[in-house]
């Protein structure tokens, strides 16, 4: 069977054949979060104890924004601790950023980002589509990507 997307750029990033249900280790270039997504991020990237691959990381809040309820809040104020704590430099404040796909792309992050935004297909890129018969095909990146090193993390 023809190799996805997925599949060919996680076997040339992580050095191995993969394929669908396999985790592999891979160098990214970069790993996006939102004001939704991150804080779960956090909870689990806590748990790895490693310094984060600071540069690599983009945050950038704007599924909530303004704020909706005090829960949104509390998610905006997540993301904000967990950039202090580490330091981030690519964290992309309320009035800063925008749609976090099309800011990955605006700010140089990505040729294009994510397929559920238009963004691809207005920059000429062009992927068919699979039959719909097809079933989902899922790789996993493994969570200990995300640390530059195994030293401890910073006290608080």
């Amino acid at each position: 069977m023809a190799k996805t997307i997925s599949e060919k750029i996680l076997s040339a990033r992580s050095g191995v054949d993969a394929y669908a249900g396999q985790i592999v280790e891979a160098e990214i270039d970069y790993v996006m979060a939102n004001d939704v997504t991150a804080p779960l991020a956090f909870r689990e990237f806590e748990g790895l104890e490693c310094e984060p691959v600071r540069d690599k990381i983009v945050l950038i809040p704007d599924h909530f924004v303004p704020n909706k309820d005090i829960a949104s809040a509390e998610q905006a104020a997540e993301m904000r601790r967990f950039v202090q704590k580490w330091k981030l430099p690519n964290y992309f404040e309320v009035g800063r950023g925008g749609v976090c796909h099309q800011v990955m792309v605006d700010e140089g992050f990505a040729a294009s980002s994510w397929a559920r935004t238009r963004t691809p297909a207005r920059m000429g890129a062009s992927m068919p589509s699979p039959p719909a018969s097809a079933p989902p095909r899922r790789l996993r990146a493994s969570p200990r990507a995300a640390c530059g090193s195994r030293s401890p993390r910073p006290s608080t």
